[in-house]
């Protein structure tokens, strides 16, 4: 997914970063949903290290695709039972917007960044992604999820700059994994 040693080990270190913070936010949740959503932090952490390395083509596409996609539909009905019951300030429903996006940007990779496969030749011979190759949908909605990661990601700076504490640590972590996901993702777009 990437390349260069120095980038892998980078990233490595930093979604597994996320994903123990996440692990402990999971282990101090004070409802279900809060619960939910940490896990979903901490799956999609691991699944961000794993694209660091070249072994994650072994990995289903399916089952990635399938998580992240019920992880978007979990915060986007986080969004509407909120709204419906009058409990969604516009604080609440931009944060679980941004976790939606991350889970969709997810799916996006898991789909659109699956390697090509030589047909001429074995077919469990992998070659290398294919870069430049996104189909005009893939890439447009791709640098539609890019553009609102770092929005996303640009939301959550502000929240670290405005509180104090775990609050400030949690924003953090949050606008660490959208860099992070935005540093994997734009050499797709941008190709």
């Amino acid at each position: 997914m990437v390349e260069g040693a120095w980038l892998q080990w980078s990233l490595t270190l930093l979604f597994a970063a996320t994903a123990l913070h996440s692990l402990g936010l999971t282990a101090a949740r004070r409802s279900i949903g809060q619960g939910t959503g940490h896990v979903l932090h901490v799956i999609m952490s691991l699944d961000m290290v794993a694209m660091c390395w070249p072994w994650w083509t072994s990995i289903p596409a399916l089952p990635q695709a399938l998580v992240f996609g019920a992880g978007s539909a979990w915060f986007a009905g986080r969004v509407v039972v909120k709204w419906r019951r009058g409990e969604a300030s516009p604080h609440f429903a931009l944060h679980q917007l941004s976790h939606l996006v991350m889970m969709l940007v997810m799916v996006w990779m898991v789909v659109a960044m699956r390697p090509m496969t030589e047909h001429n030749v074995d077919t469990s011979r992998v070659m290398a992604h294919s870069h430049g190759m996104l189909g005009p949908v893939a890439g447009l909605s791709g640098s539609v999820l890019v553009a609102l990661l770092i929005a996303g990601g640009v939301l959550f700076c502000l929240t670290a700059v405005r509180r104090a504490g775990r609050g400030r640590l949690h924003a953090s972590a949050n606008a660490t994994m959208c860099v992070g996901m935005v540093v994997m993702c734009w050499p797709m777009v941008a190709s």
